[in-house]
């Protein structure tokens, strides 16, 4: 007698292992190519900021490898699509699928492998989404913005004028380390008086409370706005700060924010700010799901498509491709509109849900009651 059908039974079959080693061999390796070019190219952007800032190759990898977790959580989805509907195509061509399919396995007990590998990815998104794209991207920002702000005054070139984020130009005219022989600084107040400091030497010092340059032996120069009058002052020493505190200006971006924020932020926002952080929140709970989603989309055309032919052998092909194009185009439309419509934030969950439930009953219906035959259990 016939055993019921069972999802564990079947991805514990000799085929099914084969297959899922098929499947997650080429997922590891399409999705670590993927990764590789996009850091690639996104890494090219920084090349301007490092070399401005004089970073060295150790920071420039530290601050492109903060962006890994993201682009693993961008491409993920996409490589287990690709590769599903690869490996299923490429066995329905090579008539293994069709052998299998002899032996009285239904579509559904030939998907087995394919979904085990769609959850294995989906539970990786979850990772990503929940916990490692946040941290990372908290800590890029975090980075980022050091460079552009408080360490860019440790990179001073000598004989040049630097000029800093917050508008003011220093010039020194010799560099050891953190000591300046010959410095100039100017900077312009909130009133609109310009201001000149010249000293001998100069000394960068870093505490809480910001970036500072310690000036010795020098003299200020102030140049009135309305009536265009110079006055001149002499010092032994001056502290001049040259960053506030990261953390008194620096904002966060709700995708650095963990879920629990998002959802539970402080009632003091504005209602627009809470809005972004519940869309980001959905958001980030319903991407993952488009790994399972893909998954089904390309079972579904290779195994319940329609007809094979000689004129209609890349069907199934164009047709899960152009399916997923139409699910991520409207996830994108439907992104834009719940940023502009937070209350409807919920909706973000429909688009990778549909696809799952209509392949999942497709696949049912066209399984009719899956049963295990005798032959099966030789596989």
């Amino acid at each position: 007698m016939p055993r019921t059908f069972s999802f564990f039974a079947m991805i514990r079959s000799r085929f099914s292992f084969y297959i899922f080693y098929l499947l997650l061999k080429r997922l590891i390796l399409l999705t670590f190519a993927g990764v590789l070019l996009i850091w690639t190219i996104q890494s090219l952007h920084f090349v301007g900021l490092i070399a401005a800032h004089g970073m060295s190759l150790a920071i420039f990898f530290k601050l492109t490898s903060l962006l890994l977790p993201t682009f693993l959580n961008i491409i993920l989805p996409l490589s287990t699509f690709a590769v599903i509907l690869f490996t299923y195509e490429r066995l329905t061509t090579d008539r293994e699928l069709t052998i299998l399919q002899g032996l009285g396995l239904s579509p559904l007990q030939l998907s087995c492998p394919a979904i085990a590998c769609g959850l294995f990815s989906l539970m990786i998104g979850y990772g990503l989404s929940l916990f490692a794209v946040p941290a990372a991207y908290h800590s890029f920002h975090k980075q980022e913005f050091q460079i552009k702000n408080e360490l860019s005054g440790l990179f001073l070139e000598e004989g040049v004028f630097n000029h800093l984020p917050n508008g003011m130009t220093i010039y020194v005219q010799e560099k050891e380390e953190n000591n300046f022989t010959g410095a100039l600084i100017e900077q312009e107040a909130q009133t609109g008086e310009r201001t000149i400091l010249m000293a001998e030497t100069a000394s960068l010092l870093h505490d809480e409370d910001g970036l500072k340059i310690l000036l010795q032996n020098g003299s200020r120069q102030t140049i009135n706005k309305e009536d265009k009058t110079l006055s001149f002052l002499g010092f032994g020493e001056k502290i001049v700060p040259v960053s506030p505190p990261t953390t008194a200006i620096r904002s966060f971006d709700p995708q650095e924010l963990p879920l629990s924020k998002l959802f539970h932020c402080s009632k003091n926002l504005p209602t627009s700010l809470k809005g972004k952080f519940h869309v980001e929140g959905f958001e980030r709970i319903a991407a993952p799901l488009y790994s399972l989603s893909f998954t089904l989309i390309a079972l579904f055309w290779v195994l319940c498509g329609p007809p094979r032919g000689d004129r209609k052998a890349m069907l199934p092909v164009a047709g899960a491709v152009l399916s997923m194009a139409f699910f991520l185009g409207g996830n994108l439309l439907l992104r834009s509109f719940t940023a502009l419509h937070a209350e409807f934030s919920f909706l973000l969950f429909c688009f990778p849900s549909l696809p799952i439930l209509i392949a999942l009953f497709i696949l049912f219906k066209h399984s009719g009651h899956p049963k295990f035959p005798p032959t099966a259990t030789l596989l």
